[in-house]
C-alpha cells in the first residue's frame, strides 16, 4: 500500500530590521561576523565515515581542503556561510565551525539539535522545543524562540520571518517581531518560499495556498493536481518544484497556475526533492542513483545522468548556482553542469580510510567552548568605560551574558553561560560559588540553594581591550513549586493598536493553573488563562502585566511594568503639520523631501506635504497592508505584507512616471526611494537599481551594480549622485552616479566607513557604528570632527539626517537641516531628511 510521505525542504531564517528605506540586519556591536569568503562557487561537504568536511571547488572541480571534525561514523549535517563551513553532529549535539582560510575550530554542543541550516544572519539550530540563532563565528546565542510543539517544517519569507509546521498538532505558527501567530493547518500539510512568499500546500486535497505573510490567510490558491497516494515532495526558490509519484511540476504562486507534468521516474524510482538553479531543475533518483536535469522554460528533460550504480542515497547542494552531489556516508562526491556534464571529485581515499591510515581524529580546537544548549539572551549592565576623543568617556564595546535555558533553576541543574560582544580571545568565569571556567561558552552546576552572582572577564581579538560583565542566577531545591523567572512582552514599547506578544518563562513544576491579567489606566484591560496570548492596547499609560500560577494549594504571582505610548508623530521644519490620523498608532516614519509617510500599526499608510506630483495622493492599492515604506525627492515606494511593491508620483528628471523594475516585484525585503532612482535589496542580498533617465533607460532594473554590492547586501539607500550598500562585516561602500554614466567598476567604488551599524546619506552622510558612536562626513567621506555635538557622538541607539537618538528618547540635532527640536521631546523612532525632522513619541 502507498502512503503520502511528506518531507521537509529548506531550512531559512533571517533577523532584519527595515528603517525607512535602509536596511540593517544584526544587533549591533554585538554581532561578530566571518569575514567574507575569499572563494567563491565552493561548498563544504560532510563525510560521516571519515568524520570529515570537504571544502570542494565547483569551478576547478578539485577538493580545496579536507578538515576532520570528528570520529568515523558520525552522523554529520553540514552548512556554510562566507568565510566558514559548519558540521552538525547529531547523536553528541556537537557543532564545529572551521575557518575556510585558517582551517581553525570553534566548538560548542548543543543538546537535543537535529537541523543546522546558515543564513545571511547566523546559523540556525533547530531543537526539540523550538530554534536559535546563533553568531557564525563566535557560535553564541543571538536569539531564541520556543515553540509550544514540535517543528517539522521551518522557513522564512522575504522580511525575515519565521514559519513553522507542527502537523501532529494542525498548527502553522510564524514570528513578527518576534511576535508568535499561528492557524490552523492540515495535518498533511508542506510548507516552502517561493520568491519570498510562503507556499502551504496541503498533499491529501491537492491544494496551494500562496499566504498573506500578515495575517497568514491564502491570497492565492491553486490546484496542483497530485494523484491521491503518491509520495510528494516540493522545494521552492524562484518558483515552485513539486514531485507527485513519478512526475514533476512546476508551479508559479503569482499566476496561480501549474505547468503540464515531465514524467522523470521510471521502474525502480524513488525521487527525492528537487532542488532549482537558475533556469533548471535538477531532480533526485535514489533509487537508481541518478539524477534528472529539466529546463524549466521548456519543460522536458534534457539529461539523465547516472551518479552511482544502482540504489544510493545522496544530497544535491546549491551553491554560488552551482549543484553539488555529496554521498554523506562516503568518499563520492561531483559537479553536475546544466548541459548534463558530470564532475566526479573524491573527498578522501576510502582505502587509507580502511587501512586506519586516513585520521579521522578531532585537532585542538579554538575556542572549545564545552557543553551548551540554546536559548534566550539575558542582557545585564556593562562595567568598564574608556577615554574617547577630546578626553570624553565612552564606553567600550559592550559584553553581557546570556543564561540558558533561563536565570532560575534547581540545584543539579546544568545552565549555559555564554559572552555576547566583540571577537574574543579568551573568557575567564567566576560563578559565585568558588568555582571557575575558561571559555566564551561554558556548563556549570551549582550544588546548593542560593542567589549566586556570575562574572565574565573577557579579552577582545582587536586591540586586547579587556571587558566585565556580570549576572546572577536563582538556584532552588529540585522539585521546587512552580516559578515565573521572567515575563516578556514583545516588542516591549508597544504603541497603541500594536499587538504585543505576552509570554512567561516557567521554573519548576508545571502548574494546575494559570491565569493572566493586564491593568492599566482604566482598570483590567484583558484576562487570559492561556500560556501565552496577543493583545492590542487601547489607549496609551502604565500598564501592569501579571500572572498567577497555582501549584496545590500554592500560588506564584510575578508582574512587569510597560509603558504604553501613544504612537503620535511630531514634525519640525517644513510640512510638520501633522494629519489627525497620525496621532496615535504609528509605528514607523519616513521623511521625504518636500513631504512625509507615517504607517500605522494595522496596515494603514498616511501621507502629507506638498502634493505638486501627486506623491501624497496614495493610490488605493497602498492605503493598506503596507509594512514597509520609503519616501524620495518627488515620489514613493511601499512594501506590501503580500511581497507586492508599489511606487507612485514622478522622478526629478520626469514627467514619466515611476516604474517598478521586473526583478524587484516579487523577493523584496528593503526599498529607498532616490531622486533620480530607486533601489531594492532582495531577500537573497542582492541588490537591484533602476531609474528615470531617458524613458526607458535602466526600468528593468539592469542599472550597473559593482561587484562589492552584488551579493550579501544588508542595507541600502540613494540620494541625488550615489549609491550606497552596507555590508554585513559593517563596511559601508558607495558608487556614483553621473547623470546616467554610473561609475560601477570596482575602482571608483568608495568605501565610506567600516563597523557601520546604520547610516543617512545626503549632503552630509550621518553614520552610526556599532559602539554606538556617530560621525559626520562630507561627500568625498571625509569626517566633519566638529559637526555632530557632543551629546549626539556616543551612546545613540537610532539616527536620522542629521539626527541622532539616545536610549532616554533624547533628541539631537545639527547641520543645515531642521535642528530646532521641540522642547522636551522624548521620541520612541526618529527620522529626518534636510527639510524636515520627525518623531514617533
Amino acid at each position: 500500500m502507498r502512503y503520502l510521505k511528506v518531507r521537509r525542504v529548506g531550512l531559512i531564517l533571517l533577523a532584519v530590521g527595515v528603517l525607512c528605506g535602509v536596511l540593517v540586519v544584526g544587533n549591533g556591536s554585538r554581532q561578530s561576523v566571518p569575514r567574507t569568503r575569499i572563494q567563491s562557487g565552493t561548498a563544504w561537504l560532510p563525510s560521516a565515515s571519515a568524520g570529515q568536511l570537504t571544502l570542494v571547488d565547483g569551478v576547478a572541480d578539485r577538493v580545496a581542503a579536507r578538515v576532520p571534525v570528528a570520529g568515523g561514523r558520525r552522523a554529520l549535517t553540514a552548512a556554510q556561510a562566507p568565510g566558514a563551513g559548519f558540521a552538525l553532529d547529531r547523536a553528541s549535539g556537537e557543532l564545529i565551525r572551521v575557518d575556510e582560510i585558517t582551517r581553525q575550530q570553534r566548538r560548542t554542543i548543543v543538546p537535543g539539535a537535529v537541523r543546522l541550516i546558515s543564513v545571511e544572519q547566523g546559523l540556525v539550530v533547530v531543537g526539540r522545543d523550538g530554534f536559535s540563532v546563533l553568531d557564525p563565528g563566535s557560535l553564541v546565542v543571538r536569539e531564541h524562540q520556543r515553540t509550544p510543539g514540535r517543528i517539522d517544517d521551518i522557513t522564512v519569507d522575504a522580511l525575515g520571518r519565521p514559519w513553522m509546521l507542527d502537523r501532529a498538532a494542525g498548527d502553522l505558527s510564524w514570528f513578527t517581531s518576534g511576535v508568535r501567530r499561528h492557524r490552523p493547518a492540515p495535518a498533511t500539510a508542506m510548507l516552502v518560499t517561493v520568491e519570498g512568499a510562503p507556499v502551504l500546500l496541503d498533499p491529501s486535497t491537492g491544494v496551494a495556498e500562496l499566504l498573506n505573510p500578515a495575517t497568514g490567510e491564502p491570497t492565492r490558491t491553486w490546484r496542483l493536481d497530485t494523484r491521491p497516494g503518491d509520495a510528494v515532495l516540493a522545494s521552492g526558490g524562484s518558483h515552485l518544484s513539486v514531485v507527485s509519484g513519478s512526475t514533476l511540476r512546476i508551479c508559479s504562486p503569482e499566476l496561480a497556475q501549474c505547468s503540464s507534468t515531465v514524467e522523470i521516474g521510471g521502474p525502480g524510482s524513488e525521487l527525492g526533492v528537487p532542488v532549482q538553479a537558475g533556469d533548471h531543475v535538477f531532480v533526485p533518483d535514489y533509487g537508481i542513483g541518478q539524477v534528472s536535469i529539466v529546463d524549466v522554460a521548456a519543460m522536458r528533460i534534457t539529461h539523465r545522468r547516472p551518479l552511482f550504480d544502482g540504489r544510493h542515497r545522496f544530497d544535491l547542494v546549491v551553491a554560488d548556482g552551482i549543484v553539488f552531489y555529496n554521498d554523506p556516508d562516503g568518499e563520492r562526491s561531483g559537479v553536475i553542469s546544466p548541459d548534463g556534464r558530470i564532475s566526479v571529485i573524491t573527498k578522501y581515499d576510502s582505502e587509507q580510510l580502511a587501512a586506519g591510515e586516513l585520521v579521522a581524529g578531532v585537532p585542538d580546537p579554538v575556542g572549545r567552548s564545552g557543553q551548551g544548549t540554546v536559548a534566550s539572551v539575558s542582557r545585564p549592565a556593562v562595567s568598564g568605560s574608556g577615554v574617547g576623543p577630546g578626553s570624553e568617556a565612552v564606553a567600550p564595546e559592550p559584553l553581557s551574558i546570556s543564561v540558558t535555558p533561563h536565570d532560575r533553576a534547581s540545584v543539579g541543574e546544568e545552565l549555559v553561560l555564554a559572552a555576547l560582544g566583540p571577537p574574543l580571545t579568551a573568557v575567564h568565569w567566576d560563578f559565585g560559588d568558588g568555582a571557575v571556567g575558561e571559555g566564551v561558552t561554558v556548563q556549570h552546576r551549582w550544588d546548593r540553594v542560593g542567589t549566586f552572582p556570575i562574572r565574565a572577564s573577557a579579552v577582545s581579538m582587536s586591540g586586547g581591550a579587556r571587558y566585565d560583565a556580570t549576572a546572577s542566577v536563582v538556584i532552588d531545591l529540585p522539585g521546587a513549586p512552580p516559578g515565573v523567572a521572567g515575563i516578556s512582552v514583545e516588542p516591549p514599547k508597544p504603541v497603541i493598536g500594536q499587538r504585543a506578544h505576552v509570554s512567561a518563562d516557567i521554573t519548576g513544576g508545571t502548574p494546575d493553573r494559570r491565569s493572566w491579567s493586564i491593568v492599566g489606566p482604566k482598570g483590567t484591560e484583558v484576562t487570559s488563562d492561556a500560556a501565552e496570548f496577543d493583545h492590542a492596547f487601547a489607549e496609551a499609560g502604565r500598564y501592569t502585566v501579571t500572572l498567577s500560577m497555582a501549584a496545590g494549594s500554592q500560588v506564584v504571582r510575578s508582574s512587569v511594568s510597560l509603558q504604553v505610548d501613544a504612537g503620535r508623530v511630531v514634525g519640525w521644519g517644513q510640512h510638520a503639520t501633522i494629519p489627525p490620523e497620525a496621532q496615535s498608532g504609528v509605528i514607523a516614519i519616513s521623511a521625504g523631501t518636500n513631504h512625509s509617510l507615517a504607517l500605522k500599526a494595522d496596515g494603514t499608510l498616511i501621507a502629507w506635504g506638498d502634493n505638486t506630483w501627486n506623491q501624497v495622493t496614495i493610490p488605493s492599492e497602498a492605503q493598506h497592508d503596507v509594512i514597509a515604506m520609503s519616501a524620495g525627492e518627488q515620489h514613493n515606494l511601499v512594501l506590501k505584507s503580500d511581497g507586492t511593491v508599489i511606487a507612485w508620483g514622478q522622478y526629478m528628471n520626469g514627467p514619466q512616471d515611476v516604474v517598478i523594475a521586473r526583478p524587484a516585484r516579487t523577493g523584496v525585503k528593503a526599498l529607498s526611494a532616490a531622486p533620480y532612482f530607486d533601489m531594492a535589496l532582495k531577500s537573497d542580498g542582492t541588490v537591484v537599481a533602476w531609474g528615470g533617465g531617458d524613458p526607458g533607460q535602466y526600468v528593468d532594473g539592469n542599472m550597473p551594480i559593482p561587484e562589492e554590492a552584488k551579493t550579501g547586501v544588508v542595507g541600502i539607500a540613494g540620494i541625488a549622485g550615489r549609491l550606497f550598500a552596507l555590508k554585513p562585516d559593517g563596511t559601508l561602500y558607495s558608487w556614483r552616479s553621473r547623470m546616467w554614466e554610473f561609475a560601477a567598476s570596482s575602482g571608483l567604488v568608495d568605501v565610506v566607513e567600516r563597523d557601520v551599524l546604520d547610516f543617512r546619506p545626503g549632503d552630509h552622510t550621518t553614520v552610526l557604528r556599532r559602539d554606538g558612536s556617530v560621525i559626520s562626513v562630507d561627500k568625498n567621506f571625509l569626517e566633519l570632527p566638529q559637526e555632530v555635538p557632543p551629546p549626539g557622538r556616543r551612546d545613540i541607539v537610532a539616527i536620522g539626517q542629521g539626527l541622532a537618538l539616545k536610549a532616554d528618547g533624547t533628541v539631537i540635532a545639527w547641520g543645515s537641516g531642521p535642528n530646532l527640536v521641540p522642547v522636551n521631546l522624548r521620541a520612541l523612532r526618529i527620522d529626518g531628511s534636510q527639510s524636515c525632522g520627525l518623531a514617533i513619541t
